[in-house]
């Protein structure tokens, strides 16, 4: 299995990279994307990248998704991105090319619904980046459904500023459901999170290494010293393991391989417990600017945060990598 990428797929990482650059320079805090710019990402493509081309998408494969969502990570792209990919593929699968076509052209957002941690009082979803959307995507180990999201949500603060947070709860039928027979959407989700937490540990390892290199202190750069230096290697390593991953779980997954589940569920939790760790050592190295909003790397911690949350955070994902069988974690399939 080829974990490198192959000259058309560099061709379209690069082409992702340069548009996410010029769109949402790091330098620039995003606090929300502007009717505007949800317009251009939509115009891109971005947004219809899963769909089939049947409802105006491109339909690509997992693998090559997963690149896009890299670059997402990497400048903190703001927006319900995941939900709006994932939801104008459910719309496409259920027939509902209508839907689907609308939600491809940004006419129609879609928030990500996630359920709360096991051992929280107040049973209601959360709403993420649902202040423009009147869909909600709710991913679900048995299936993907689409809600039509209901007008009182009680808006929360989120530690991401980028990022939207409500409560609320459904309506007793979705409008559509893909059941995962059908597409496995919250293993694509799942993954998708991870794509992102990946690029966010390649963005911290750059801005850290980076920063090392013209601080100085002493009257000699910062990266001269075992704890800058020490902290910026940890971030290389996570940063490279994290996407090496990714990348397996996306190809084990796009070749249905029996082991895809336990692939992306340990994607996720490599890629994210990444983000969380490099995003606070980078603060460290940062010094006393670390903290502050003039830099980028508390928008890093935040966001990591984020990501940590959704579709049951960490305890659901290491709960489901438990219940794999042995033989499958070891590969012998046949045992399996």
């Amino acid at each position: 299995m080829d974990l490198l990428t192959n000259d058309d797929q560099q061709q379209l990482a690069d082409a992702f990279a340069r548009a996410a650059l010029e769109m949402f320079p790091l330098a620039d805090e995003h606090a929300r994307a502007t009717d505007a710019q949800w317009l251009q990402v939509a115009e891109l493509g971005w947004l219809g990248i899963a769909a089939s081309g049947a409802a105006g998408g491109s339909g690509l494969s997992l693998a090559e998704t997963a690149l896009l969502f890299r670059e997402i990570g990497r400048q903190l792209v703001p927006g319900p991105l995941l939900s709006s990919v994932l939801g104008a593929k459910a719309a496409a699968i259920a027939g509902d090319t209508a839907l689907a076509a609308a939600i491809i052209a940004g006419e129609r957002r879609v928030a990500l619904l996630s359920p709360p941690d096991a051992r929280a009082v107040d049973r209601r979803l959360r709403v993420i980046d649902g202040e423009d959307a009147d869909l909600g995507l709710l991913p679900a180990p048995d299936a993907t459904r689409v809600y039509a999201l209901p007008a009182d949500r009680e808006v929360r603060v989120s530690v991401d500023p980028a990022a939207s947070l409500a409560l609320c709860r459904l309506p007793p039928e979705p409008l559509l459901t893909v059941p995962t027979g059908t597409a496995d959407l919250f293993a694509e989700a799942v993954l998708l999170i991870a794509a992102t937490a990946a690029g966010m540990c390649e963005a911290i390892r750059d801005e850290s290494a980076g920063y090392a290199k013209i601080r100085e202190q002493f009257g000699r750069p910062i990266g001269m010293f075992q704890a800058v230096s020490h902290r910026c290697a940890d971030m290389a390593a996570r940063a490279d393991v994290a996407w090496l991953q990714v990348v397996m779980a996306a190809l084990c997954h796009d070749a249905d391989a029996a082991d895809a589940r336990f692939q992306i569920d340990a994607a996720r939790i490599t890629a994210v417990g990444g983000a969380l760790a490099g995003a606070q050592d980078n603060v460290q190295n940062h010094g006393g600017m670390g903290f502050t909003e003039e830099l980028p790397p508390h928008r890093f911690v935040k966001r990591a945060f984020l990501l940590d949350q959704l579709l049951g955070g960490r305890r659901a994902t290491l709960d489901r990598i438990l219940a794999v069988p042995r033989a499958v974690v070891h590969g012998d399939m046949r045992a399996a």
